[in-house]
């Protein structure tokens, strides 16, 4: 058993350390004028101190004459045999042979939720009792031993992977959107200062690698995540990696399923394989006359069996299980980088807007909406906005179905036609965004008689998918063939169709 003497906050300390697994005799180790903390086990001294409260149990005199003690006891009131009975049997022999106590005695009761509190208590009295004894003084203000000294302010990854644009942004919200399917976020960020953004704009974020995937390369290369490795090179470091296009294998994948045979790669031949990290762009789903300094995104997790079909770990998108991670108040580097001319709401508010997307295109169309939502509630005149939206169901992942999208419905901003591809009767029968198109074909008609402004934002299976449908409308309107059809959308919507395709 030891016991060890705590040195509080402004006072000097007072003893120290002792064992009590000596031979020599126990009242010489005794502390006068110190203070020392007894261990204990289930009712029973640790094998340590059993000679010690056998010896405490069977003295005489007055061992303990000028010895200032305070005892605090850990236990549980459930087990009533054994509670506190170590505390007891070392606490009354000392007391009645001579001892003094500074405080009465403490207890701290694990079967209650105050355990802590109690103890906090007690060690507060303590070294009031303390102080007093020895006539000492606390100080109000502690020196302060760990210094912090900011060696980077965070631009240094971003210079040397040659995005020196990039500054800290901040963490505002991240939250789940769906309820099922492929994952659906929605992240709220402080903008940098001095940094703005537009609704149609991107915001680029320099993501870090997935912890999975880091755990993977030290295992591969039997590195432990404790090591410190200084890199250096005396030419180019910035080599793509080779992929093997038939079995989407990647070089990392194809070594570490070899381990131990004649393919020798050292770790620094595969980090010189390595592409440099790039950002990734993501549609901003805010308007800046939401918030000025905040913009917001929406995004899938990328979260998929391995193309390869080989490795049992899922492929993982970097940029998004990053995003993903990030808590609030976290630092990100971010910039902001514009959309095509297209891609941007209409300069007059009172042009009618058809949109048409699925899944996380619906980014780019929250920002449209939420600033004619801004622009109809100081009073401006605007025009009709028309949402096509798809997705797998009405419960799993129809996005912001009872926040903003909700709002803006109840406003009379906007008006959404849903696709449910899973449960297609509470959508009208329509499976997919383009069959709702098709089915509302007189509304897009009606719209660009109108002389409204059409946006599709989706994979480019979507966007596809989206145009051919539109040519269909116009070539059964004017009664032409395919060819026809598509040259003349292609005329007619030059200048009033945008699009951002992804995949």
């Amino acid at each position: 058993m030891t016991a060890r003497i705590p040195q509080p906050p402004g006072i000097p300390i007072l003893g120290n350390i002792i064992s009590l697994e000596t031979d020599v005799p126990l009242r010489s180790f005794l502390p006068v004028n110190r203070h020392v903390g007894f261990g204990r086990g289930e009712g029973e001294p640790a094998d340590n101190a059993a000679r010690f409260v056998d010896w405490l149990q069977n003295i005489k005199g007055n061992e303990f004459d000028g010895v200032k003690f305070a005892v605090f006891g850990c236990g549980n009131s459930d087990r009533t045999a054994t509670f506190q009975k170590i505390l007891s049997l070392c606490d009354d022999p000392i007391h009645q042979h001579g001892g003094r106590r500074l405080m009465a005695r403490g207890s701290g009761d694990a079967s209650t939720g105050e355990f802590f509190q109690t103890f906090d208590n007690f060690d507060r009295e303590l070294w009031k009792a303390v102080s007093t004894e020895y006539s000492m003084s606390r100080f109000e203000s502690v020196a302060q031993t760990l210094q912090v000294k900011t060696v980077d302010i965070g631009q240094g990854r971003a210079t040397a992977l040659r995005q020196a644009d990039a500054l800290l942004g901040r963490v505002i919200e991240n939250r789940v959107l769906t309820k099922g399917g492929p994952v659906k976020r929605h992240i709220e960020f402080e903008l940098p200062e001095g940094t703005n953004a537009g609704a149609g704009d991107y915001l680029s974020i320099l993501p870090q690698n997935p912890t999975q995937d880091l755990r993977r390369v030290l295992a591969r290369f039997g590195l432990s995540d404790e090591e410190e490795v200084i890199l250096s090179s005396v030419g180019p470091t910035s080599l793509p990696a080779e992929t093997v296009l038939a079995r989407r294998l990647s070089m990392f994948e194809i070594s570490e399923s070899h381990t131990g045979t004649d393919i020798e790669l050292p770790i620094g031949t595969f980090l010189q394989m390595l592409p440099s990290m790039r950002v990734r762009q993501y549609s901003i789903s805010s308007s800046p006359l939401w918030n000025p300094r905040h913009v917001t995104i929406t995004l899938s997790i990328l979260d998929f069996p391995s193309l390869s079909g080989k490795m049992a770990q899922p492929f993982l998108g970097v940029g998004s299980n990053y995003l993903a991670s990030l808590m609030p108040g976290n630092r990100v580097q971010m910039t902001v980088r514009p959309s095509s001319a297209a891609f941007h709401p209409p300069e007059n508010p009172a042009t009618p807007v058809v949109m048409f997307c699925s899944g996380a295109g619906i980014a780019p169309m929250c920002g449209f909406i939420q600033e004619r939502a801004a622009q109809k509630a100081s009073g401006r005149e605007v025009g009709d906005m028309l949402l096509f939206f798809g997705c797998r169901s009405p419960e799993l992942d129809f996005l912001y179905p009872d926040g903003d999208l909700a709002q803006w419905i109840n406003e009379d901003v906007v008006d959404v036609r849903p696709a449910f591809s899973r449960l297609s009767d509470d959508s009208e029968g329509c499976k997919y965004v383009q069959h709702r198109i098709w089915k509302d074909r007189a509304d897009v008609l009606d719209a660009y008689k109108s002389n409204a402004s059409f946006f599709t934002c989706g994979s480019s299976s979507v966007a596809k998918g989206i145009k051919a449908t539109l040519v269909d409308i116009f070539k059964a309107e004017n009664n032409i063939d395919d060819a026809e059809a598509a040259a003349e959308f292609e005329r007619i919507t030059k200048g009033r169709y945008a699009t951002d395709i992804f995949e």
